[in-house]
């Protein structure tokens, strides 16, 4: 792998990085909005919402893993190369 693409790797991961962040936030806000709606319909609306937000973090981490993996691996086979 050429040092551009494992620069483009590590890049691709801190903008995965950064979503997740996102979507974090985002999460944070619904239960806000939540818990303006106590014991009303839009707040199990809002729980479902974060709930789905926490399956796509789930993947999001699943997606750092593996590219970590791979830009550890680049670098170190550069170093040996």
């Amino acid at each position: 792998m050429k040092n551009e693409d494992s620069v483009a790797l590590s890049q691709l991961v801190g903008a995965i990085k950064r979503a997740r962040r996102t979507v974090y936030a985002n999460g944070g806000q619904i239960r806000e909005l939540a818990k303006r709606n106590a014991g009303t319909h839009a707040e199990l609306i809002c729980e479902g919402g974060v709930k789905s937000l926490l399956t796509g973090v789930y993947w999001l981490d699943q997606a750092i893993g593996t590219l970590e993996i791979v830009t550890k691996r680049t670098k170190k086979e550069a170093r040996h190369a």
